[in-house]
């Protein structure tokens, strides 16, 4: 667990839960079938990599970076 040294600091827990979630990412010929998927939702705060993804997909639509 990539955690795991963070989590040794922590000394003596009660119990460690964590959730894990599929992730899915489109895999189609974008510029051929001019179908634009964005990426899986994820649990990240503020949802900053669905922010991100959105931007990309805008950028690769209009050409425009904002």
């Amino acid at each position: 667990m990539a955690a795991q040294p963070g989590i040794d600091l922590l000394g003596p827990v009660d119990g460690i839960s964590f959730d894990i979630y599929n992730r899915f990412e489109p895999v189609n010929e974008l510029y051929l079938d001019n179908c634009f998927i964005s990426t899986s939702y994820d649990a990240t705060a503020h949802f900053e990599s669905t922010v991100m993804d959105v931007l990309s997909m805008y950028s690769m639509i209009t050409g425009k970076v904002l």
